[in-house]
């Protein structure tokens, strides 16, 4: 496995109910293999992909966590037009009959589209607090620098001029089929209902394969009719602009300017060589500090003692108290 470092680390987090810890439902660790992939400073050419436990995977400068899309739930609405903080007390009864667990159980990331007329555009996406919680201690564990984290239908472009995209890796499929929804599906022979019903709603012509398996589509999609176009890219780096980042509120990551954090920062595996080289730098300016400082107090030393030792041969009868002050009350006298 390559080691070179990328500027960008996409991170392909398996499904929740994928992972299993003695016969029964577990939770993401460090050591859980992952799919990832890497691109350049420019957000153009893709790095070699692969899979490793997440404390294994290459050295990046940012790294985006991407759920499975049926462990993150995403979509837009049409809300009346409100302030921010009554949008974000509502937004749990909006999509609360839309979600499989209770919205109080839920992290909730939003981000305003736009208006639409007397209403308001909202992109929302949900996902179970604990799930969220576990994936980021991991991310922690395997000491990421952490950027963002959504869904992973924001990997592939959304639908359009007839055009549908598929990722598959790792015998796991993502369909996206709007800008902010989709579904997810596993390999079983046989074409999912779903992506038929997509097919023919969004009357696709075409279906843009991404990811290491794509080639393994060609029997899903020939019943469908519709051509199938490859690519070698594992994800598409454009429409990943556009994700929806679940690192807000009580899991934002990221100062005001973007920045990461010093917390985030300190557990990044690329700035540990720097921050030992800094610590080391420190001690030394400490130890040259104390050096300096016993350098004066040793002279100091020696000139109060050259002090008293010329009083005491001015004035052999008197006691040195306060040698200087004693010798000026003397030189005053004298005059």
């Amino acid at each position: 496995m390559s080691r070179g470092a990328a500027q960008r680390l996409l991170v392909f987090l398996p499904p929740q109910g994928s992972l299993h810890e003695g016969g029964t439902l577990g939770s993401l660790s460090a050591a859980t293999v992952v799919a990832y992939a890497g691109i350049d400073a420019a957000s153009q050419r893709q790095r070699s992909a692969g899979d490793a436990p997440l404390t294994l995977v290459p050295q990046a400068v940012s790294v985006d966590l991407l759920f499975d899309v049926s462990d993150l739930f995403t979509a837009l609405l049409d809300v009346p037009q409100m302030t921010e903080g009554r949008l974000r007390q509502a937004l749990p009864g909006l999509i609360e009959e839309q979600l499989l667990t209770d919205a109080a159980d839920c992290h909730l990331a939003h981000r305003l589209e736009g208006p639409g007329g007397n209403l308001m555009r909202v992109a929302v996406a949900a996902i179970d607090r604990d799930t969220l919680t576990h994936a980021l201690q991991a991310a922690r564990e395997a000491q990421l620098l952490l950027r963002s984290a959504y869904s992973s239908l924001y990997s592939i472009p959304a639908p359009s001029a007839g055009t549908l995209s598929i990722r598959l890796s790792r015998g796991r499929g993502t369909v996206r089929t709007a800008e902010h929804s989709g579904f997810a599906f596993d390999l079983d022979g046989k074409a999912p209902v779903a992506l038929s019903i997509a097919v023919q709603q969004l009357k696709i012509r075409r279906i843009h394969a991404f990811g290491r398996d794509a080639r393994k589509l060609v029997p899903f999609v020939a019943p469908l009719g519709v051509k199938l176009l490859y690519t070698k890219r594992d994800f598409d780096a454009a429409s990943i602009t556009g994700a929806l980042n679940m690192l807000q509120g009580p899991f934002a990551l990221a100062g005001s300017l973007g920045m990461p954090t010093m917390a985030a920062m300190m557990g990044s595996r690329r700035l540990k060589p720097l921050l030992a080289w800094a610590a080391a730098s420190l001690a030394v300016f400490v130890l040259g500090l104390n050096a300096v400082r016993f350098k004066l107090e040793s002279e100091t030393r020696a000139v109060r003692s050259s002090m008293q030792m010329a009083f005491r041969s001015a004035f052999p009868s008197e006691a040195a108290v306060d040698p200087v002050v004693q010798a000026q009350r003397h030189l005053r006298e004298l005059r």
